[in-house]
């Protein structure tokens, strides 16, 4: 790696409020990437890549989703397909060890989840010094990368100091250098960087994001109720009232100053002050509706099952086969054309033109939700499926045993195992074994 002299203009946004509203604010602005001469042919994106990833710890549905679609595409473990045992060996060798301190499901996956929260990624690659065939490869954080030099070299900042690489592209003569493979999601209104298919949803992250602020202001200001000031006996002083004038203009805009409140004193001994409470319980429920809204809006743009992230809406209350509905949608329109993109991507650049097997490939394994016609094998069928999400950290084992039913005196084929595999996924997950 070579460090650069020139210096890229880091964002300092940060995780604030102000940069997330920025954001919608340029979202709505049909923003397009541009070109930054005085820092060495920088593409800057044409969104914040640090305020699209802090939205996963803004939003709780919209991290679960990603998290959800991440685990499925690459986190439920891989395996070696080909037609010659020699190659397939070869490979299945190199991926084992082409990582350092994560295995290669876990570097794949943190590859995956910038893939999908910022809408690009990268994988940084090493290649052997003597062969110049690819050696090692490492998760390099997107929100610090950026494209320059025309997409055919990307520039890192990390700690305030610029570090280049080329554009990986194997089979031509290389330096020795670490280098940049990029993955991106389609939009036809941008060239250079993708962007995140959930975007149109960050109004509604937003907007639940400030509802949540409002309803923790009502709590942090003594829980005091929007109210109507009503003055008997008389009329307000000048002096009163140019302070309450100042109070409504500067004090209760906006949601960090809901609930606020104000003291009042009257000159006039006659005179008193009646206080009215306006519609609590309307804009209780209104507040509900609106966060519901939100909440379905970002499950909706995810395109993932409303049962994966725990919820289940009055009137829809179906058993495994809505289930299993749902899981074949979101696998068939979602999941398996990211992992095709994902295989193939890793296959051309990795595979076959970089350590150059022909006849072996990397496969990630697919989420199980094959269901036969008898019913023991569909039960078997769906458990599979329930224990590769929990082994993936989507469910807990209490939720896959309700979600199939599971009844203590069971005694269909197969459940021992099935529980036995759940039990498991639990375990390690607990204790790390």
């Amino acid at each position: 790696m070579v460090k650069k002299s020139i210096k890229v203009k880091e964002y300092d946004v940060g995780r604030n409020n102000s940069s997330i509203t920025e954001l919608l604010k340029s979202s709505m602005q049909n923003k397009s990437a541009r070109i930054d001469n005085d820092s060495g042919g920088i593409i800057i994106p044409p969104y914040d890549p640090i305020s699209l990833a802090s939205l996963m710890e803004v939003n709780t549905y919209h991290r679960r989703c990603i998290g959800i679609k991440s685990a499925c595409v690459s986190d439920l473990g891989w395996h070696i397909e080909g037609e010659d045992e020699k190659e397939i060996a070869l490979l299945k060798n190199w991926v084992k060890n082409c990582t350092e301190e994560e295995d290669f499901s876990s570097v794949i996956t943190k590859f995956i989840i910038d893939y999908i929260a910022i809408g690009y990624s990268f994988l940084e690659t090493a290649r052997d010094p003597v062969e110049g065939k690819p050696q090692k490869i490492y998760h390099a954080r997107a929100a610090t990368v950026k494209i320059a030099e025309n997409g055919n070299s990307f520039i890192q900042t990390k700690n305030s100091k610029d570090t280049k690489f080329l554009k990986y592209q194997p089979g031509q003569l290389f330096s020795q250098k670490h280098e940049m493979i990029f993955f991106k999601q389609y939009s036809p209104l941008h060239d250079w960087y993708g962007i995140p298919d959930w975007l149109p949803s960050l109004a509604a992250m937003i907007g639940d994001r400030d509802a949540m602020q409002y309803n923790i202001n009502y709590f942090t200001n003594n829980a005091i109720p929007p109210l109507l000031i009503l003055i008997k006996g008389g009329e307000l002083s000048t002096k009163v009232e140019k302070t309450l004038q100042s109070f409504l203009q500067e004090n209760v805009k906006g949601v960090a100053n809901a609930h606020r409140a104000i003291s009042l004193s009257l000159e006039d001994p006659e005179q008193e002050i009646e206080l009215k409470e306006l519609g609590k319980q309307i804009v209780d429920q209104a507040f509900g509706e609106f966060r519901k809204a939100n909440r379905d809006e970002v499950a909706s743009i995810h395109g993932v099952p409303p049962r994966l992230l725990g919820i289940v809406s009055s009137g829809s209350l179906g058993g495994t086969g809505e289930v299993e509905g749902q899981l074949k949608i979101f696998k068939e329109t979602l999941i398996d054309p990211l992992q095709r993109r994902l295989e193939y991507l890793l296959n051309t650049l990795l595979v076959r033109k970089g350590l150059g097997i022909e006849k072996a490939r990397i496969k990630f394994n697919e989420l199980d939700i094959t269901a036969q016609n008898n019913d023991s094998s569909y039960f078997n069928a769906m458990a599979t499926a329930y224990a590769q999400l929990v082994n993936a950290g989507i469910l807990s084992a209490d939720e896959a045993a309700k979600k199939l039913n599971i009844q203590k005196n069971d005694k269909r084929p197969g459940l021992k195992e099935q529980l036995l595999i759940i039990q498991k996924s639990i375990e390690n997950a607990i204790y790390g074994k």
